[in-house]
């Protein structure tokens, strides 16, 4: 690979410089030139990273070449090999769900990679995935055979677990070196089990749970907060960069599912509370234009409040696509955490039986944004 500068003024030195760098190219190196980096001018890094590819240097010393100029055509030579790795990169999904499905068109559109996908009941219709050239796989297995970065994006830890090390799960055919992406809301003492698991089985492991909804993800605008190893990070960096606009390393292995835990307790307990209060303000005859419109003049504007508005004024629920049931599970494991840890959770007991009553009568599969109709005294049919 050779990248030719455009026409710049140049000191001897760099043309210099330019035409041994297109023999080594021509002689079969994969070796990158810019025009912008003076080869007179090495940054301690690169000395550092060329002391690392004695290979590459070993390659390029047989040319007969300087110390600086061996220096020059590895550090861009070793960049060329990365970018053809990053190329090569293969990804997998398993759940292609709300947000699943987001992340794979993004993934295959924005990122370009080959994408995998495990065929289920519960994904959401495929046609346009399989249309852009993404594979359906019969088992975890087959997708984690098939995938050097393989993304889980299902419901919580007992799916996790199964996927990864159920019969002809992701364990038994993962390649050597694969890196395991946990974008689920899961326990971390599962996540940290999981982890180990895959690592004994020859791969990597990232918790990466998402902020947002599912409509970020469809914008490829999602937010995760991700625990584990840097260097794996950086390493999947561009497939998380092609469904993404934020990625945040928040630790070791099992950070990023805990940060998740406590973020969508707040973020459903706000819409639990502001639920609750929009319920009691219909019911005694305030107009839910006048409600929203105190609030956010006072404290309690904030996101909660825009996202539940359009519910709260004119029953429009889509704004926040999210399962009533699913916000009972992420406030269970929220519970099991703080549990764990000898934590206060009596605000979370509360938010957890407002909702339990929700679900326990039959509304699991509504949003929670629909919470400001489903708390009313006097429930308007449905």
């Amino acid at each position: 690979m050779r990248a030719v500068p455009p026409a710049v003024s140049m000191s001897a030195p760099f043309v210099e410089m330019h035409q041994f760098i297109n023999g080594l190219a021509d002689e079969g190196l994969a070796v990158v030139v810019t025009s912008s980096y003076l080869p007179e001018v090495l940054a301690l890094s690169d000395r550092i990273l060329v002391a690392k590819r004695g290979k590459i240097v070993e390659e390029i010393k047989a040319t007969g070449a300087t110390e600086q100029k061996i220096m020059y055509a590895a550090v861009h030579q070793e960049r060329a090999r990365t970018m053809n790795e990053i190329a090569a990169m293969r990804v997998g999904i398993v759940g292609v769900g709300l947000m699943g499905h987001g992340i794979a068109k993004n993934v295959l559109v924005r990122g370009g990679f080959p994408l995998a996908f495990l065929d289920h009941p519960g994904n959401q219709p495929v046609d346009d995935l399989i249309g852009l050239g993404a594979i359906a796989c019969k088992t975890p297995g087959e997708v984690a055979n098939a995938s050097d970065v393989i993304i889980l994006c299902v419901t919580g830890s007992p799916q996790v677990e199964a996927i990864l090390t159920g019969e002809k799960g992701v364990l038994c055919r993962l390649r050597k070196g694969a890196v395991i992406v946990d974008c689920s809301t899961a326990l971390p003492d599962s996540t940290l089990r999981m982890a180990a698991a895959v690592e004994a089985a020859g791969g990597r492991f990232l918790d990466a749970p998402m902020t947002r909804t599912a409509k970020h993800a469809e914008e490829g605008k999602l937010n995760l907060l991700v625990g584990g190893d840097e260097a794996d990070l950086r390493r999947v960096s561009p497939v998380l960069a092609s469904f993404t606009e934020g990625v945040e390393h928040v630790g070791p292995v099992s950070l990023g599912h805990r940060l998740k835990l406590l973020h969508n307790y707040v973020s459903i307990g706000f819409m639990a509370l502001l639920g609750e209060a929009a319920a009691q303000a219909v019911d005694a005859g305030v107009d839910p234009a006048i409600f929203i419109d105190v609030l956010a003049k006072g404290g309690g504007a904030g996101v909660a409040l825009e996202r539940m508005t359009p519910a709260i004024v004119t029953g429009d629920v889509g704004t926040v696509p999210f399962f009533i049931g699913n916000a009972l599970k992420d406030i269970s494991y929220y519970q099991t955490m703080a549990g764990s840890s000898g934590a206060s959770k009596t605000i979370a007991d509360g938010v957890a039986a407002a909702i339990t009553a929700v679900v326990e009568s039959g509304h699991g599969q509504a949003y929670i944004s629909d919470l400001a109709r489903l708390l009313r005294k006097t429930k308007p049919a449905a």
